[in-house]
């Protein structure tokens, strides 16, 4: 009898909280690790070329949905200038001018209001955790 009611409170106790989830470095925050592309946004994947020390030197878009040759400039222009890190191509070891590519993503409004859905979700469930550790 006493075996069974120890099992029967086993499985009755609440589980260990859960430790928090790690960032993945290519998403900045927890909900955009499963970010699918959904109608209305616009997206182009681009070539860089980079010298050695990983600064580009030329950007084509190499496919996209962008129709608009200005925002297509603006793409490109966003990795010339700077805005976005890109680590050198490495081969044996040593820093060598190569060419990479990246996926650039403008999200529209269907995955703006997602987006938002989802944050507001995430920060409702962070402060009942906060509330639920002030109260132990």
């Amino acid at each position: 009898m006493f075996e069974i009611m120890l099992a029967f409170s086993l499985a009755a106790a609440p589980a260990a909280p859960e430790p928090p989830r790690p960032r993945d470095p290519e998403n900045y925050e927890p909900w955009m690790a499963e970010q699918q592309i959904r109608p209305g946004d616009r997206w182009a994947r681009v070539r860089l070329d980079l010298d050695s020390r990983g600064r580009v030197l030329r950007c084509r878009v190499a496919a996209s949905n962008e129709r608009n040759s200005e925002r297509r400039f603006w793409m490109c222009n966003a990795f010339m200038g700077g805005a976005f890190q890109t680590a050198p191509v490495m081969r044996d070891g040593v820093a060598v001018p190569g060419t990479v590519e990246r996926f650039v993503v403008l999200p529209g409004r269907n995955s703006r209001d997602i987006y938002e859905r989802e944050r507001r979700r995430e920060r409702a469930r962070q402060r009942g955790e906060r509330a639920s550790a002030g109260q132990q």
